[in-house]
């Protein structure tokens, strides 16, 4: 939300500091026996991270009792939430023979209160016309959001889509706009000047590139498999189109200050569906050390 010129006169890193605690649950390894053989879960275990793994094949696999989507290998991936239990369950159902569960520690983590001010008032008390025009937006993205590929970018690391600029929006804050409290942030805001080229962290495919929504401007969706999926919100330009196979570099488009924004800047957000994560706990050891 906070755009390159505001985030350099109120010092928002601060907000940054807070949180780079997280910075040290990823990558996390815990070992589950599994009959004669162990399951190996990856992943940064911790709220608002991941995990991933690979059960025998054929397996049935749930996690908190949702059954989550395998390949034909028996790889899954899931996403935490930013509030996930610190005792998560897994339930791995063999094609033959009988179910076992596990559990596994999660990390919580401590998210700040960021206040927002000089937005529009519309963009905080929109009229009924915005409000049935950004449901209609946000349906579109979360359809966008629906398809379960076997893209292997999500097992991968990521590398940050601008470089050199400050953070200046941290995912899981809580946030009021203009002193009026609304909902947390979803993301990582990257603080950038007007057309500075956005890159592509990881491998995937163009879902969404929708042009001028209400809340999110110009916004890009990347599918990067097995539904887990990255966002690109406020662009003062758009470099692709639906449907588009990316590679990690490929440039996406120009940060800007589109939606309800303040400045120019990014806002960066990961999603296995529509559940929001942390995208700081996807980068490797290196780009997180750019932050």
């Amino acid at each position: 939300m906070l755009g390159y010129k505001e985030n350099h006169e109120k010092k928002q890193l601060n907000i940054h500091a807070r949180t780079l605690k997280a910075f040290f649950f990823a990558v996390a390894l815990c070992l589950l026996p599994f009959g004669a053989q162990a399951i190996e879960l990856k992943g940064a275990l911790t709220q608002g991270g991941y995990v991933y793994g690979k059960a025998p094949a054929g397996s049935e696999v749930y996690l908190e009792g949702k059954r989550l989507k395998t390949d034909a290998n028996g790889n899954f991936f899931a996403g935490l939430n930013r509030h996930f239990t610190t005792v998560g369950e897994l339930k791995i159902k063999p094609p033959k023979g009988e179910a076992e569960t596990h559990t596994f520690m999660v990390t919580p983590q401590d998210y700040p209160v960021q206040h927002i001010k000089g937005v529009s008032n519309k963009h905080v008390n929109p009229d009924p016309k915005q409000v049935e025009r950004s449901r209609k937006e946000a349906a579109a993205i979360r359809k966008s959001r629906s398809f379960f590929t076997e893209e292997p970018a999500a097992f991968n690391r990521f590398v940050l889509p601008i470089k050199g600029y400050p953070v200046s929006g941290v995912y899981g804050s809580s946030r009021t706009y203009n002193g009026e409290e609304r909902s947390w942030h979803k993301g990582l805001d990257l603080a950038a000047p007007s057309g500075t080229p956005i890159y592509a962290p990881a491998d995937g495919i163009v879902r969404a590139a929708l042009a001028d929504t209400f809340f999110n401007g110009n916004i890009i969706v990347l599918d990067h498999g097995y539904g887990l999926f990255s966002i690109y919100a406020h662009l003062r330009h758009m470099a692709v189109t639906e449907g588009t196979k990316i590679r990690q570099g490929d440039v996406l488009g120009e940060v800007g200050t589109t939606g309800r924004s303040t400045g120019p800047h990014l806002h960066w957000g990961l999603y296995w569906h529509n559940i929001a994560l942390d995208p700081k706990l996807f980068l490797t050891d290196n780009e997180r050390n750019e932050l």
